[in-house]
C-alpha cells in the first residue's frame, strides 16, 4: 500500500507529465470558455482545493446567476490555458463607474483635471485588483479568490452593497494556470511569473501588465503561500505576512504617498483577520526585519510603479485556514477602500502629477515613521531624476507597452559631442510614469542619460508608438 507521501509524489509526477508533454484539454469551442475538459492535476495535499478544470464552470455558474459579475478571458498561458478575469460591480450604480472612467482617462493625461473631477463629485467607483495563483503550487489564494467572488456575487448584506457601490472588484483568479495543473511554482515555460516583470517574457506577465495599465487600480492584492512553512496541525500566532515591506524599498516610488495609505490599509486587513480568526499578522514595515537589501521586483511591487497601493499577502497555512486568512484580509482591504477612496485616489493622482510637473519626491512623514521599528526608510525615499534618456528602439517598444511616454526626433541633433540621427527615441522624465521609466532605464548600459539643461525640446518631436 502506498504511503501518503508516495501518493503525493505520484500525483505530482502525473500532472507534471500531462502539463509539459501534452497540450491542455481546455479548448474553447465557439468561444465557450467554460467548456473545460478535465486533465490530470496535482491538487493541494492539505485540503480539497478547487481544480483548475473546475474553475471555469464555477465562474460561469456565478456569472449566469448574478448580474453583478462579468467574466472574460484575459489571455492564454504559455501552455495554452485560459487566464479568467472576473469584474464585479453593482449594475445599479453604473454612473459611478462611468465617472471613474473619466477620472482614469485624465489621471495620466491631465492630472489637474482628474483632481478637479474628484473634488466636484464623490460619486465614483475605484478599481481593486485581486490576483490569485501566481505560483501554481500555492493553492489557497485561488480558492480565496473564488470565495470572494461568490461572496460579492450573492451576498445581499448592506456591507456588500456598500462595497459594490464604491468599488469595482477585478479578480484574476489564476495567474498561473499551468502551475495550478502541475502543482509547480513556475509556469509551463519554467518561469517564476512573480519575478518576470523586468523581462516580461511570458504571456501571463504581459497580460497582467496590460490589465494594470488599463485600470490603474487603486489597490492590488497578490495572494501567496509561504510554502511548506508549517504543517496543518501547527498553530502559528502570526498567520499572514501583509506588505508594505521593510525599509529598503525601490527608491523610484513616490513612497511617502504610497505608505501613507498602504500601511493603514494593512492594519485594516490585520484587524479583519484578527476579528474573524484570532490571528495577527506580520507587517514588515512595522515588525521588520530591517533588511539591508532592496527587495526583488515582484508582482505587487510592479503595480506600485502605476502608483497603485500594492500588497503581497502571504499566509503560512497550507490548508483551509490559509483560504480563510486571505478571505478576511481581502475583506478588510475592501472596507478600508470604501472608507478612504477619495483621499487615496487623490494621492494616487498626486503621484502622477509629481511626475508630469517634474516635482521633487518627498520624505516619509514622521507620524508614519513612528509606526516602524526600523530607521532606514528615508535613506531610499528621495530620488533625483535625470532630465531625459536617449534609448534604442527595442527599449522604446518595451516602455511604450508599459505606458511610458516615448518621443522621436524629427531632426538629427548633437548631445555631449555625439551626433544622433532623425528618429532617435527620447524619454523625458517630466511625465506621469517617470518612476516606472526610471526604474527600467537607470542601470542600463545601452542608454544615454541627459542631465542638466538641454535644449533638445526645441527640435520637433513626434509621439512614438508600438509597431
Amino acid at each position: 500500500m502506498k504511503s501518503a507521501n508516495q501518493r503525493l509524489i505520484l500525483s505530482f509526477v502525473l500532472a507534471l507529465i500531462t502539463t509539459f508533454l501534452f497540450p491542455p484539454a481546455n479548448a474553447i469551442a465557439n468561444g465557450k470558455w467554460w467548456d473545460v475538459v478535465p486533465e490530470n492535476e496535482a491538487p493541494s495535499y492539505y485540503y480539497d482545493s478547487i481544480l483548475y478544470s473546475e474553475i471555469a464552470p464555477k465562474l460561469r455558474e456565478i456569472e449566469v446567476n448574478s448580474n453583478r459579475v462579468k467574466v472574460d478571458v484575459l489571455a492564454e498561458s504559455a501552455g495554452g490555458r485560459n487566464l479568467l478575469i472576473a469584474t464585479i460591480s453593482d449594475p445599479e450604480t453604473s454612473d459611478a463607474q462611468d465617472m471613474f472612467q473619466e477620472i482614469l482617462v485624465n489621471m495620466t493625461k491631465d492630472p489637474e483635471k482628474a483632481l478637479a473631477l474628484i473634488d466636484s463629485d464623490s460619486d465614483f467607483k475605484v478599481p481593486v485588483v485581486i490576483n490569485g495563483g501566481t505560483h501554481g503550487s500555492e493553492y489557497t489564494g485561488v480558492d480565496a479568490a473564488v470565495r470572494v467572488m461568490e461572496y460579492l456575487a450573492y451576498d445581499v448584506s448592506e456591507e456588500v452593497q456598500t462595497i459594490l457601490e464604491n468599488v469595482i472588484v477585478i479578480i484574476n483568479v489564476v495567474q498561473n494556470p499551468d502551475g495550478r495543473v502541475s502543482g509547480t511554482l513556475q509556469n509551463s515555460a519554467n518561469v517564476d511569473l512573480d519575478l518576470d516583470f523586468m523581462s516580461q517574457s511570458q504571456p501571463e506577465t504581459k497580460a497582467l501588465v496590460s490589465l494594470i495599465k488599463e485600470w490603474n487600480p487603486l489597490v492590488f492584492l497578490d495572494l501567496h503561500n509561504k510554502l511548506y512553512s508549517v504543517t496543518p496541525t501547527t498553530y502559528v500566532p502570526n498567520t499572514m505576512v501583509i506588505e508594505p515591506s521593510g525599509p529598503y524599498h525601490n527608491p523610484n516610488y513616490e513612497y511617502d504617498l504610497y505608505i501613507k495609505w498602504a500601511l493603514f490599509e494593512a492594519f485594516s486587513m490585520e484587524d479583519e483577520l484578527f476579528a474573524n480568526t484570532s490571528e495577527t499578522a506580520i507587517i514588515p514595515f512595522r515588525n521588520g526585519p530591517c533588511t539591508t537589501t532592496q527587495p526583488q521586483l515582484t508582482t505587487s511591487k510592479y503595480s506600485m510603479f502605476h502608483h497603485t497601493y500594492g500588497h503581497t499577502l502571504e499566509t503560512q497555512y497550507l490548508d483551509e485556514r490559509g483560504v480563510d486568512a486571505h478571505f478576511w484580509a481581502i475583506k478588510g482591504a475592501l472596507k478600508y477602500v470604501v472608507e478612504n477612496k477619495k483621499d487615496m485616489i487623490r494621492d494616487q493622482i498626486q503621484a502622477f502629477r509629481r511626475g508630469a510637473l517634474d516635482l521633487p519626491q518627498q520624505p516619509i512623514p514622521e507620524y508614519i515613521l513612528t509606526e516602524s521599528n526600523c530607521n532606514q526608510y528615508n535613506d531610499l525615499t528621495v530620488q533625483n531624476f535625470p532630465v531625459a534618456y536617449i534609448i534604442p528602439e527595442n527599449i522604446a517598444k518595451y516602455l511604450l507597452f508599459n505606458g511610458v511616454e516615448v518621443e522621436r526626433t524629427n531632426d538629427s541633433f548633437q548631445y555631449d559631442e555625439d551626433n544622433y540621427p532623425k528618429g532617435t527615441y527620447i524619454v523625458w522624465m517630466d511625465q506621469p510614469r517617470r518612476v516606472l521609466a526610471n526604474n527600467f532605464l537607470e542601470y542600463r548600459t545601452d542608454v544615454v542619460v541627459i542631465q542638466g539643461a538641454f535644449d533638445i525640446k526645441t527640435i520637433k518631436l513626434n509621439e512614438a508608438s508600438i509597431k
